[in-house]
Formats: structure tokens, sequence, C-alpha cells
């Protein structure tokens, strides 16, 4: 899921009161965003962002973060030159820049605006102690997987129901010729979504929460189990396109230009 949040570089002043309301919507001046998105994932968004700037008259720069969000908004945070605008892709990251105190709250209007349209969940998740920072404008199924049918049928296998028969009929499929996953680990948080599917299937939500809120450490038997049986997917070197030293080098640009269209 991901959050559009303003960020701060130092103090943050208060509006001006008993301004013209057609004075504070007026449209100028420029705004930076920064996002993940580079290649055509980028040229699609700036198209977007294109759109805004002719419509409203207000333009816009956009930076790409790189897939560590954090780390590039940190070092742009201490240098006080932080974009006015950032689209964050964890929850927890929207906590931790409201904590250090590098957001600028939404403000009544966003907020009334989102109470419209939005169910409250939403926009709970993008509050950090009552506070509206965030606004969700993406949600990702992640634990859909996709299978290629004309794979299935030459291997002569049926997909599978449980974890084991996924195993065996993972076997039955690499020997026909075929990897039986592509992850796209190169990118990171692929492999980041295979682990958070198998921990809450095996540790439940419960551990879940926990774990993601630093109560239980990654040494913790239910995260050892989780990755052991992550494991025995990834450690078989035949499972994996491009086996298990592609595994962490191969992003899905990689795997695109292999043919291989997205991970499973």
């Amino acid at each position: 899921m991901m959050v559009l949040s303003a960020c701060a570089g130092g103090e943050v002043e208060p509006e001006p009161e008993g301004e013209d309301d057609a004075a504070q919507t007026e449209s100028s001046g420029s705004i930076s965003v920064a996002a993940v998105w580079t290649g055509t994932e980028q040229e699609n968004f700036e198209a977007v962002l294109d759109a805004f700037s002719e419509e409203s008259g207000v333009d816009v720069t956009y930076k790409s973060t790189g897939d560590d969000v954090g780390a590039h908004l940190g070092t742009q945070i201490e240098g006080g030159n932080p974009p006015d605008v950032a689209m964050l892709p964890q929850p927890g990251l929207l906590r931790d820049l409201a904590a250090e105190g590098s957001l600028v709250p939404a403000g009544e209007e966003v907020a009334a605006v989102l109470g419209e349209n939005f169910a409250p969940d939403w926009m709970e998740l993008g509050s950090v102690d009552g506070e509206l920072y965030g606004v969700y404008f993406k949600t990702a199924n992640k634990s859909t997987w996709w299978y290629n049918t004309a794979v299935f049928e030459q291997a002569g296998v049926e997909p599978p129901e449980t974890y084991d028969q996924m195993l065996e009929t993972a076997q039955t499929v690499n020997a026909s010729g075929v990897p039986w996953v592509s992850m796209g680990g190169g990118d990171g948080w692929t492999l980041t979504d295979w682990f958070e599917n198998i921990y809450i299937q095996t540790a439940g939500p419960e551990k879940y929460d926990q774990l993601a809120n630093h109560e239980i450490p990654w040494t913790d038997p239910s995260v050892i189990e989780a990755l052991e049986l992550f494991a025995e997917v990834i450690g078989d070197d035949a499972n994996v396109a491009g086996g298990t030293q592609g595994l962490s080098s191969d992003g899905l640009p990689d795997l695109r230009a292999a043919g291989v269209h997205e991970p499973a």
C-alpha cells in the first residue's frame, strides 16, 4: 500500500488566518514530488503530473528515490531540502517520519474531503496519533500466483492446493525444462512479499503485528520457521528462473528482457 505525504524541511509555518477562500485555492508556483518509479513507470507517472500541471498551473518536478525510499528521504530531510510530496510504500515509514516531525499534517480540508470519499479505516491508516498525514492512492493484491497454463499442460500438472503439493508440482515442472518460479529478487520487494505471505500463514496475524512493531526479534523461532519454509523453494537452483544466483541479482526488467513477464 502506498501513501501520499508532504515533507517538512524545518519549522512548519501555520497558514495565515482569515484568508479569502479563493486566494487559498488559487494555484501557482511549483512543487517537487518523489517516488520510487523509474523507466516506463516514471514516464507514465510524469504524464499524469503533466496533466495536473496543465489543469492547475502548478509546475511539478519529479525525482526517483530508488528502492530505499526511507534512506533517500532521510538524506534530503537532513540536508534541509526534502520534496514537497513523497509517495511512501510502507505505512511504517509514514509513522517513523511523522514521529520525527518530518511530515506536515494534511489539514482539516483534506480530512473533510477524505471523510466524504474514503472509509474510516483508510483515514486511520494514513494517520499517526489522530493526525492525518497520508492519502492512500493505490493498493495491490500481491498474494496472487499467476501461472503459465501451457507450461502446466506440457508438464501434465494441475495447480497445487497446498504448500507440500506445490513443492511436488515444482519438481515435475522443473523436470519439463521450465523453472518453477520467477521472483525478480534483485528488486528486493518481491522477496519481502514472499516472506510476509509465508509468515502470516505460519505464525498468524498476532505474531505478524508483533514483528512489524518490533515487539519480537528477527531471531524469533516463528521467523526462523517461515524462512526455512521459504528456503525450500528458493534454495533449489532448478526452482527459480536464473537460479539462486539470479534470484538475488535479477530484477523485473531483467526477467522481462529474458521473456519472463512478472514474478510468480
